[in-house]
């Protein structure tokens, strides 16, 4: 079968980039926003000095996601599919520089299936119906990687200036994108330094001086958001050895999904070993060096400074470097935990996913092609088509489990706050630290302070989370929880997969006080909130 090429190929990675965008638009509004997502909404709902003014304050990441999401939100409005539409959008887009990093690397087929793969990949999938900025990490990451692949296979200063625009783009989205501009600056210095000296290197020094530059200018905002301590919940919620084994069945399968463990193992083996065959050599493949793969119309030929042939002449050793850049990105974090500072998340670098599934799709069609010979005496070509198959309809199967299936899915405040009405005024109890989801969903509720004489309310809705909200809540300690006060009765008990509601009531309002609070049903200390209206309409209250 003839390989895809021209004008045709790039129809193919549009469609790839189309079903992307079926698979993160239509449902990106269904599920309520979690936590962080709130503060996204809040943060873009008013206006652009706003929104730049709040990312110190609120936020753990640099302001780009959040100054190009007000844009958006302006046509689109502030709801979550009007929020989390740019997501999915640019998250689409990043099929397009995927599949143009794998045709360089490998072949213009390796660069069909490296779209296809991170079209269907569960955890950028997940990321693009998010509105947080690592769906716009994913792009921009795709950037950075296509332009230093580009900028070392054809050395002059126009790829360095793009290679320099791509990863400080990708600094001013997530700070650990300034790992890679850090990493891309130097192997793009040393191989022009190995290919021509001074003469090689003079193109690059104003690029990569320019984005170091962009990068040292965050730190300011960097600065005021590590003062205000919003990255130890990081830490708190997991134990590190435990957020360090996630990673390799996050990036294959995402967060949630039916035997997560079981076929997140199976889609890390699968990638690992498709990766080990992208970077196997056999005799002869470093004879010929790999011309630039042909990405467009022909360009005019551009004066360089080559002097001896550099790391893109030989495409083995390219990828070889290249996968150890991204290695050493994902240990990073991993060792600064050493010094105190542990953000160790696998969406914090998930810009690797762009140049891992280019290299699974290198070694997948390496495979298939017969280039990488037989192994243990057998060729490799049909294990390498199952296991591949398998992987995308796994993930295929897992976006359509968490779509369907509210075990998988986010905390649904949305639901729960819609379920905890009641005659007001209103006592709303929920788990520590969680009350912005709350009261955006119930404007009228705002945070309190128990008094030491208590507060007299109609009404007390308890919405807790059960301790791991990934599976199904489980029962009520007491089928029949006693009340919190005489002159409560159980008006409403809610449960779901991800969160358990209670609703007391009274005729007419009840003095309560912390100690009640605290000696409900899977008791502890609770964020307090207070609704003068109970969240119903005016006449439904009296």
């Amino acid at each position: 079968m003839t390989p895809l090429t021209g004008r045709r190929w790039w129809w193919a990675v549009s469609g790839l980039a189309l079903l992307a965008l079926l698979l993160r638009l239509p449902t990106a509004g269904e599920q309520g926003f979690w936590l962080d997502e709130v503060y996204s909404a809040r943060l873009v709902e008013q206006g652009l000095g706003h929104a730049w003014s709040t990312v110190p304050l609120t936020e753990n990441t640099p302001p780009l996601y959040y100054l190009l999401a007000w844009f958006w939100t302006q046509a689109t409005g502030v709801s979550e599919l009007g929020l989390r539409s740019f997501s999915a959008v640019v998250g689409s887009i990043a099929v397009i520089p995927t599949a143009l990093v794998a045709r360089r690397l490998a072949t213009p087929s390796a660069g069909l299936a490296a779209g296809l793969l991170l079209a269907v990949n569960p955890f950028a999938q997940w990321m693009g119906q998010e509105a947080r900025t690592y769906s716009l990490t994913i792009l921009l990451g795709a950037c950075a990687w296509l332009a230093l692949v580009a900028a070392l296979q054809r050395p002059d200063a126009r790829r360095a200036w793009l290679w320099a625009l791509a990863a400080a783009a990708l600094t001013w989205t997530h700070y650990f994108g300034g790992f890679l501009l850090g990493l891309g600056g130097l192997l793009l210095f040393g191989d022009a330094w190995r290919r021509g000296r001074g003469v090689a290197v003079r193109p690059l020094v104003a690029p990569i001086v320019a984005s170091l530059v962009a990068a040292l200018a965050l730190a300011p905002i960097a600065s005021e958001q590590n003062s205000l301590g919003r990255s130890g919940g990081i830490a708190e919620g997991k134990s590190l050895l435990t957020r360090v084994i996630e990673q390799p069945k996050q990036f294959p399968l995402g967060y949630n999904g039916p035997l997560e463990e079981l076929l997140g193992a199976f889609g890390a083996a699968v990638m690992a070993a498709l990766v080990v065959l992208a970077l196997l050599r056999r005799r002869g493949d470093r004879a010929a060096p790999a011309a630039e793969p042909a990405t467009g119309p022909a360009e005019p030929a551009v004066a360089t400074a080559v002097v001896e042939p550099g790391l893109a002449a030989d495409p083995i050793r390219l990828r070889r470097v290249l996968a150890a850049a991204g290695t050493l990105v994902a240990v990073i974090p991993i060792a600064l935990t050493v010094v105190g500072f542990d953000v160790v998340l696998a969406r914090n670098v998930i810009f690797l996913l762009p140049l891992l599934v280019a290299l699974v799709a290198a070694g997948a069609l390496r495979a298939v092609s017969g280039e990488v010979g037989r192994i243990a005496g057998r060729s490799p070509r049909v294990p390498v088509v199952v296991a591949t198959t398998t992987l995308i309809a796994v993930s295929l199967i897992t976006i359509v489990a968490v779509a369907v299936d509210p075990q998988y899915q986010r905390d649904d405040w949305r639901g729960a706050l819609r379920q905890s009405r009641a005659a007001g005024p209103q006592l709303i109890a929920v788990i520590p630290y969680q009350d912005m989801p709350p009261a955006y969903y119930r404007p009228a509720s705002r945070p309190f302070r128990m008094p030491p004489g208590g507060v007299a309310v109609r009404s007390l809705a308890v919405v807790d989370r059960p301790p791991d909200a990934n599976s199904q809540a489980p029962a009520l300690v007491d089928p029949t929880p006693s009340p919190p006060a005489p002159g409560f009765r159980l008006l409403r008990v809610d449960r779901d997969a991800r969160f358990r509601v209670y609703v007391w009531q009274s005729p007419t309002p009840v003095v309560l006080g912390q100690a009640q609070i605290d000696a409900m049903p899977a008791g502890g200390a609770r964020t307090l909130l207070l609704d003068p209206t109970g969240g119903l309409p005016a006449a439904a209250g009296r």
